[in-house]
């Protein structure tokens, strides 16, 4: 199967705009972190850990290089969302999103579609690499989107080891270009129950539940998300850990 199908495919469902549900008020004492904030908090950190396996602090202790490999991950997935947005605004009649409009904020710092670039918007990027490469990140997009979704500064540029979703990763001077490709729907979806204030942080509690097919006899199961400040204000480290029922 086409790179190209893929990524149609990906774009009708990014993971981005998977739904997290909240289906109880959220008791947040503290203004540092709001409802919508921890909502997105745990829909990237889900994001993160169903496609890349990659639960956070635990794995970023044993091997730094899983801080660049969920950025750029991260970066690749914020891209796609927009592309999905694009397309939708398309179809409806819409004009498209002005370029000024920011793939993300993270720390105060807009991350601009353009430091994102797919192969199908500038083929010329890609000569001379495999087909497989389908999208380049700049360096710039790599730092804010470690920020969003790791909560670590990155602190040196480098390629880490390929994996069976990113590939061969291939960094230059102006940034990285990744093979991701293949991406199916993710089969669970975290509804957020409860955020609790907790040692200066935040824990998030919550159900894994079924998100489409599947057997509806299935016994949810639950996550446990464990956020601390990151390296820059206003940002998160995190552990993630699921339970599920038999396992």
């Amino acid at each position: 199967m086409s790179t190209t199908h893929h990524i149609l495919s990906f774009l009708r469902a990014p993971a981005a705009c998977l739904a997290v549900s909240v289906l109880c008020a959220l008791p947040c004492r503290a203004a540092d972190l709001s409802r919508q904030e921890a909502e997105g908090i745990l829909q990237d950190t889900h994001t993160i850990a169903g496609y890349m396996e990659i639960a956070g602090e635990s794995d970023y202790a044993a091997k730094p290089d899983d801080v660049i490999a969920a950025a750029l991950f991260g970066a690749f997935d914020a891209k796609m969302a927009y592309a999905w947005r694009q397309e939708q605004r398309k179809e409806s009649g819409k004009k498209p999103l002005d370029p000024s409009v920011p793939l993300f904020t993270v720390a105060g710092q807009a991350l601009a579609p353009s430091e994102v670039v797919l192969r199908s918007e500038a083929p010329d990027r890609f000569k001379g690499l495999s087909d497989r490469h389908t999208a380049f990140i700049s360096r710039k997009a790599l730092e804010l989107s470690s920020l969003r979704y790791t909560g670590h500064a990155i602190t040196r540029h480098a390629a880490p080891e390929g994996s069976d979703l990113l590939g061969d990763v291939i960094l230059n001077d102006k940034g990285y270009f990744v093979c991701i490709d293949g991406l199916g729907d993710l089969m669970v979806e975290a509804v957020l129950r409860q955020v609790s204030p907790q040692d200066g942080g935040y824990l998030l509690t919550g159900e894994l539940l079924q998100s489409m097919g599947g057997d509806g006899d299935n016994k949810p199961g639950s996550f446990k998300l464990i956020l601390t400040p990151g390296d820059v204000p206003g940002t998160w480290k995190r552990q993630y850990t699921e339970t599920i029922p038999g396992e």
